[in-house]
């Protein structure tokens, strides 16, 4: 933890001489934007304004150059040349013409280019401010303060990138994870599934007849199509009813076995299988294999990880 440190005396001076600087800085942009907001609709208010922020301007140059703040423009020429920078003079003496010429103008109004010209005048006086306060700061200004706020910067930029690193890491590991399981888990309930179709033909074969004969349904599925998510569905819901009689009644036709074992009544994501009966279930399409599906990792039929078996046909 990063502790605020003890201000001496003069520390604490040009600490609020910073402040000073920096809140001057802000009254002049806020007044240059009403000036901006107003000159071309209402130019007699934009002037009185102008006359405001030139006197605004040429404090916060004083300001930053430690001389002394003047109460009026009468001498603003000879006032901003004490200012140490080069730039800072120039581009006020040059705002200052531009309002010479702006008194001057007709019922106070001002063409688009001259409006253009004097917001880039603004704008580079204002760059020279900015440029003049850092260079001050830098070489005069600085206290145990600034460093306590790069530092608590440097501080809180760590703990943003941390998070950010730990929030993108979770993202990314539980995709992986999520690949991970279903590269690992694919083969496995489809090797199951492979299992409970050549387990469904050889009842068939047996029997000489189609699955629809054996399970006593020609859609032991449809009560699962409307679902949203079968992950977990209770075995009492009929889209897990409907598989379970109809696995076992295809298991009770090949074996003597109590059964199914577990591993035929849902898949590795707790989601019961469904079967589709189609063979010979109609007779201008007989052929139809029945099919096995599984709703995959994400427990929704007709998504892009389903896994679906054909079971073979004992007739075509």
């Amino acid at each position: 933890m990063i502790r605020k440190p003890q201000l001496s005396k003069d520390e604490v001076i040009l600490e609020q001489r910073k402040e000073r600087i920096l809140s001057h800085l802000k009254k002049c942009r806020n007044r240059y934007s009403s000036v901006y907001n107003l000159i071309e609709d209402s130019p007699e208010d934009a002037i009185i304004l102008f006359e405001h922020l030139l006197l605004d301007l040429l404090n916060a140059a004083l300001l930053i150059s430690k001389n002394r703040e003047v109460t009026d423009l009468v001498n603003a020429e000879r006032e901003i040349r004490k200012a140490q920078d080069y730039n800072l003079k120039n581009n006020y003496i040059e705002i200052l013409t531009f309002y010479q010429k702006w008194q001057t103008s007709p019922e106070r109004k001002l063409p688009g280019r001259m409006i253009n010209n004097l917001h880039h005048s603004i704008n580079r006086f204002f760059r020279a401010l900015e440029h003049s306060y850092y260079t001050l700061k830098e070489k005069e200004l600085n206290t145990k303060l600034d460093e306590y706020r790069e530092r608590l910067k440097h501080q809180l930029i760590v703990f943003f990138l941390i998070i950010l690193f730990v929030g993108v890491s979770s993202i990314f590991g539980v995709h992986i994870f999520r690949s991970y399981n279903r590269t690992r888990m694919n083969p496995l309930v489809k090797q199951h599934m492979l299992e409970i179709a050549e387990i469904a033909y050889k009842a068939k074969e047996a029997n000489k007849t189609a699955l629809i004969d054996i399970t006593g349904s020609t859609c032991s599925d449809c009560a699962c199509r409307d679902l949203l998510d079968l992950r977990g569905i209770d075995d009492s819901h009929p889209c897990a009813k409907k598989w379970y009689s109809a696995i076992k009644s295809i298991w009770n036709e090949i074996t003597e076995e109590s059964g199914p074992p577990d591993r035929f009544l849902r898949d590795a994501w707790d989601s019961p299988y469904q079967l589709d009966e189609n063979e010979n279930e109609f007779d201008n399409s007989p052929w139809r294999n029945d099919i096995l599906l599984s709703a995959g990792q994400d427990g929704k039929r007709g998504t892009a990880d389903d896994i679906e078996v054909q079971i073979k046909n004992v007739f075509y």
